[in-house]
């Protein structure tokens, strides 16, 4: 049992890339089981190598790249920085603060003390110094 339609080999390329992609036409169709067992075979092993190596691209497109990862570690780096001045300035400024607090003499105006602004923000330095 042959099928007339499919008598030359670019017409089962295209019977086959036909069902790869699973449109099915209907202008080819397979007779026999040899036939349909090719074509599902076809399918199956075109289906996955079509599926790697979208799989592949995809993979690739996504992996951070060694210049990339520079880039993230340098910029990391300086918002680290950045948060670590603004601690220290606000630390000099709370111990000047308690200073001037100290030496001038009892606050006049009822005023809570500035100790737990000054531990907080040492404990922040140091939560800060071990990240």
């Amino acid at each position: 049992m042959a099928n007339a339609d499919l008598a030359e080999y670019v017409d089962a390329l295209w019977l086959v890339v036909v069902t790869i992609v699973t449109v099915g036409y209907g202008d080819c169709v397979v007779v026999g089981f040899p036939g349909r067992l090719c074509v599902v075979l076809g399918g199956v092993v075109g289906g996955a190598a079509i599926c790697s190596m979208c799989r592949v691209v995809v993979v690739g497109a996504l992996t951070i790249t060694p210049n990339e990862r520079d880039v993230i570690d340098i910029i990391t780096e300086r918002t680290q920085t950045t948060e670590r001045r603004s601690v220290a300035v606000r630390l000099i400024q709370a111990e000047w603060r308690r200073y001037k607090a100290m030496t001038v003499g009892p606050p006049t105006d009822g005023l809570p003390s500035r100790r737990d602004g000054v531990a907080f923000t040492v404990h922040k330095a140091n939560v800060l110094k071990y990240k």
